[in-house]
């Protein structure tokens, strides 16, 4: 399981943060209407897949969900924090928009979350005048799976397969599994729960829970708004 996991809950409020030395910018409303975590309900609203989705939906550009700011960074530009809500919707938003001003890229993460959304138009949000522009945001973004705006719903389960939902502009993708904790991290968590015993520390922790999330919504059968998201649990 990826290190970062055991980081999640203090990332959330910490070094995801500015990178030009101000300090991340709390807004206290939920007019980020394309969070997922604003409710934090979007998970449970469908009965999920038993099975894995491709790790190449969850990466855009050479960057995958859950990477460090500098990874980002390195691909998009400096970028700006906004912080938002508390406990279970807490989250963290560093965003960026073409050029055009029409097309939109977030990275948001929440207390075990990491989201990511690609999305052109709709209203504008309290923090949309963080959003930095980035060259490298274009019409011709994709996830490594194919994934872009402008897509027919077709083309999307062409790539996606069935969802697990569905409306006359919407389709939603569901997973959870199940995934074997690798040695070395376990002796690393064995090493700070002593006191636990065997059988209770491996039951809790040989293997955790993966949850993989995908939202694609449609305006006259075009894909307009991208909502990818991946949780790891024990």
């Amino acid at each position: 399981m990826p290190n970062r996991f055991w980081v999640a809950a203090a990332f959330l409020f910490v070094c995801i943060g500015v990178s030009d030395g101000q300090g991340p910018a709390w807004v206290p409303d939920n007019s980020d209407w394309w969070s997922l975590l604003r409710e934090n309900n979007y998970l449970g609203s469908v009965s999920p897949s038993e099975t894995q989705a491709a790790a190449t939906n969850f990466r855009i550009a050479d960057v995958s969900l859950g990477e460090p700011l500098e990874t980002i960074e390195k691909r998009f530009g400096m970028a700006h924090e906004i912080q938002r809500g508390d406990a279970s919707t807490g989250r963290s938003q560093i965003c960026y928009v073409s050029p055009s001003g029409d097309i939109h890229l977030i990275f948001e993460e929440g207390e075990v979350d990491f989201l990511a959304y690609l999305f052109r138009g709709g209203p504008q949000w309290s923090g949309s005048d963080s959003c930095v522009v980035s060259t490298s945001l274009t019409s011709r973004l994709a996830t490594a799976s194919g994934l872009r705006l402008g897509m027919s719903k077709k083309q999307v389960t062409e790539i996606l397969g069935k969802p697990n939902a569905r409306s006359n502009d919407k389709l939603i993708y569901d997973f959870k599994f199940q995934k074997r904790t690798a040695a070395e991290q376990l002796a690393q968590m064995r090493q700070s729960s002593p006191r636990m015993s065997e059988e209770e520390f491996h039951r809790n922790y040989d293997y955790y829970t993966v949850s993989q999330y995908i939202e694609a919504r449609f305006v006259r059968d075009r894909l307009t708004y991208l909502a990818l998201s991946t949780a790891e649990t024990y």
